[in-house]
């Protein structure tokens, strides 16, 4: 990556849910931030796309769930390959929904807020400068 004087008050490396949501979160406190991501975004992410119910109407309220139909869940069934089952209901619930969509529109949203991301950029270490 490219040297540059300029002085961010937060980098957050790695702009998955965690570090998208963090750097909205920072920009509404008018925090200057940079987001780095080895990957360019739309891209597809190998993990779970369930989010609980008790971040929902956090998340609706502040515009970090695209407006695109996703599932409600409310149980949940594992089963072993020897097809033995056990079945649970969720206390609170769910939904599932697609981290690419979803991972898409918090870049988008975060791009529209003026944060700066810089993508394809992979970070192999970090050292402090005492100046």
């Amino acid at each position: 990556m490219k040297a540059n004087s300029t002085i961010y008050d937060v980098i957050v490396i790695g702009g998955g849910l965690a570090g998208l949501i963090t750097v909205l979160e920072l920009k509404q406190h008018n925090i200057h931030v940079l987001l780095i991501e080895k990957s360019s975004y739309p891209f597809h992410r190998v993990c779970g796309e369930y989010i609980s119910n008790e971040v929902k109407n956090w998340m609706s309220q502040n515009d970090y769930i695209p407006r695109i139909d996703y599932s409600n869940i409310t149980e949940l069934l594992l089963t072993s390959p020897s097809g033995k089952e056990i079945k649970t209901q969720l206390d609170l619930g769910g939904f599932g929904i697609s981290r690419y969509s979803l991972d898409y529109h918090l870049y988008a949203l975060a791009k529209s807020k003026g944060v700066e991301i810089i993508e394809n950029e992979e970070i192999n270490s970090i050292s402090k400068n005492n100046k």
